[in-house]
């Protein structure tokens, strides 16, 4: 596991993708409040709360790739493709809608 399994699973793409397309306004916890979350009208998304830490995932590739009119979040179908969109929802999950915590005291083996 480790560092070459997070390479080889995408996401670490997917927190390249976050950190460079996301991060200012959905923020380095994935709560909606980045930098400019505070200033905007509508405010960008918690992925920690309902609907979006259980969304399925077809739901979520679908506001990802067409972005949410009514506010700044962009169709990003355009601009990154289908498999970068993938990997920063995995990152997205995986880091913010439902991580995993492992117990430090727990030993894996």
């Amino acid at each position: 596991q480790g560092w070459p399994t997070f390479i080889q699973s995408g996401l670490y793409e997917g927190k390249l993708i976050y950190v460079s397309h996301c991060l200012t306004c959905h923020g380095c916890a994935g709560n909606g409040l980045g930098t400019y979350g505070g200033t905007l009208i509508v405010t960008p998304v918690n992925f920690k709360a309902e609907p979006f830490n259980t969304m399925p995932d077809d739901q979520f590739f679908w506001h990802v790739s067409e972005g949410i009119q009514g506010s700044v979040m962009p169709p990003w179908k355009e601009s990154l493709t289908e498999e970068e969109r993938w990997n920063v929802i995995r990152y997205v999950q995986e880091m913010y809608a439902h991580p995993f915590e492992r117990d430090r005291f727990v030993s894996p083996f």
